[in-house]
This record gives C-alpha cells, sequence and structure tokens, in this order.
C-alpha cells in the first residue's frame, strides 16, 4: 500500500471510528476521494475485519471489529495525529528494510478506536473511560459528579450524552442536558463518573467539530493564518504538531506554514514562545491575541 493511499485509510478509519457522524459525503470532501473510491476503500476495510455498515441520515460508522490476525489484547489505539507521524517515520525507511512493508500493513490493520483504558496517559482515569466508552457504544447518559471547571475555579455537576472520545482520551464532547449544549470536556478534570440507564434523548443535536492543528476545536474556522519561520521554529512546529508536516514548505530561506484556525489559544502559544524566529504574515486576530498577551508580559515581569 503506497503511502498516500495508506495515509486516506488511517483517514477513513478515524472519520468512521468513534461514533463520528459523517455523512458520505463529507468523508468523499474530507479525503479528496470519489464516490466509487470510497466504495473500494469500505471494501477493503470489510476484507480487513472491520464492519463498516450505512446508518439513517447517510451515515456510515464502524460497528464491530473482528481481527483477523491478533487477539484483543494486542490492538493498539492511535490518534489520528499519531498514526500520521508514524506512517510518516515508517516511510522514512529504506525500501530495502524487510520490516517496512509489515510495519505499513500492522499501522494500518490497528488503528482503532475502542478498547483505551489500557492506552490512555494516566491510569487513575482509567475507570471513568471505561464509563464513558460504554455510554458511547450503549448511547446513554452518564452523570458526572464534580467536574473542575478551571475558569471559573470551582466544581460542578453534569448530566451528559457523551458521545465522543478524542486526542487519545484527553478531550471528551458531550451534550449538556441542563443547557442544551454541546461542550468539549477534560476527561482529567470529571469527577465520580456514574452510568445512567438513560438512552440519549437528544442525539439529534450531536455536533461533530472539527480540530485545527494546534489542537484547538470549532464548529468554523476563525481565520486563515499564514507563518514565515526560521529554522528552529519549523522543526519545533511539526515535532508538536505533526499534522503540519505536509503542510510546511520552504522558499527564499525561510520555512512558512498557513492553514485555518479555530480559536487563537494553540496558535497563539505557538507564536509567543518563538516570537524571536516567527514572522506573522496574516491572521489578525491571532496578531491582536499575541499583541495583548506579549503586554500584558511586558506589565507583569517588568
Amino acid at each position: 500500500m503506497d503511502q498516500p493511499k495508506q495515509e486516506r485509510m488511517l483517514s477513513l478509519l478515524y472519520l468512521l471510528a468513534g461514533n463520528n457522524c459523517v455523512t458520505l459525503y463529507k468523508m468523499m470532501e474530507r479525503l479528496n476521494l470519489s464516490k466509487r473510491s470510497m466504495f473500494r476503500y469500505f471494501a477493503t476495510l470489510r476484507e480487513h475485519g472491520y464492519d463498516v455498515k450505512l446508518h439513517p441520515g447517510d451515515i456510515y460508522r464502524l460497528d464491530s471489529y473482528e481481527p483477523c490476525q491478533a487477539e484483543d489484547s494486542e490492538r493498539i489505539l492511535f490518534t489520528h495525529e499519531e498514526a500520521v507521524l508514524l506512517s510518516h517515520l515508517i516511510e522514512t525507511l529504506d525500501n530495502t528494510n524487510v520490516m517496512k512493508p509489515t510495519l505499513q500493513g500492522k499501522l494500518a490493520s490497528v488503528f482503532y478506536q475502542e478498547t483505551v483504558a489500557p492506552y490512555i496517559v494516566h491510569p487513575w482515569n482509567s475507570k471513568n473511560v471505561e464509563v464513558l466508552s460504554a455510554a458511547i457504544h450503549d448511547h446513554l447518559q452518564i452523570y458526572v459528579k464534580g467536574y473542575e471547571c478551571s475558569y471559573k475555579g470551582k466544581k460542578k455537576d453534569y448530566l451528559l450524552e457523551p458521545y465522543q472520545l478524542n486526542n487519545n482520551c484527553i478531550d471528551l464532547w458531550a451534550y449538556d442536558v441542563a443547557d442544551g449544549h454541546c461542550k468539549l470536556l477534560k476527561v482529567a478534570r470529571l469527577g465520580e463518573v456514574t452510568l445512567l440507564q438513560k438512552e440519549w434523548e437528544y442525539e439529534d443535536r450531536h455536533r461533530q467539530k472539527t480540530y485545527d492543528v494546534f489542537h484547538i476545536a470549532g464548529d468554523t474556522p476563525l481565520e486563515h493564518v499564514k507563518l514565515r519561520m526560521e529554522l528552529k521554529a519549523k522543526n519545533l512546529l511539526v515535532e508538536e504538531y505533526p499534522l503540519t508536516m505536509d503542510q510546511v514548505y520552504q522558499k527564499d530561506g525561510f520555512w512558512y506554514w498557513e492553514g485555518p484556525i479555530y480559536g487563537v489559544l494553540g496558535a497563539g502559544r505557538f507564536v509567543l514562545g518563538l516570537c524571536d524566529a516567527v514572522e506573522l504574515l496574516e491572521g489578525e486576530q491571532l496578531r491582536r491575541w499575541v499583541l495583548d498577551r506579549a503586554k500584558d508580559a511586558g506589565v507583569k515581569f517588568r
């Protein structure tokens, strides 16, 4: 399997896994594939044990997975970003390396997101993650007691309908039954999570939001940003944010990245931390945020 096809296959698995509500035409748009090609990819997934099924609303999902050669205990969890990075690392191996095709095949076959607790960064969250996974799989509500709201400096209880775990079980997308809005919560801030034997009532209100390359989520892009960087900034960019790897290009002795951002915080921290090696060419809202933070820092540390 060539690298572009492998990366599209990994991206397709990411879209299909984790109860993502993505239509066929949305997948075609994101992967730049025709309808006929999409069905060929679905067929390839089915041949490797992935149960791709059509649901109401022209939505395709992975309903189950039957491993062809591996036991359940051998499954490995990758986020989309990790899978892209691993794909690039494998591609750097010389073609004479006999392990290269084996690693490429294994990466494509294990990019699966369901049994998550053994792989999360913080083991003390494993119980909550198991409850969240069960709630998402069975479409059940949960009650969260003592969520730490950092911006308010206090704890809050929630009645939620959780529908997606993102970013290696760090982020949770859930519908807040009380205020009627979809929320992005941090798994590490959850208190006690109780699985309720009550099915979702508001599935039609669950919304799938998108992340920019700086890990900031949103419904629509905030603005288009263009950066010009020295080598050290470019290296840090692709190391910390691997999804930028294919978007960075070189011109006139500098490195450039441009693309949409969904909020200023992620890109802003990167620019502010490397202000001696980064020039912001486009992105006025980001520019204002950086200038405000720099001014605050000048006052605070004067």
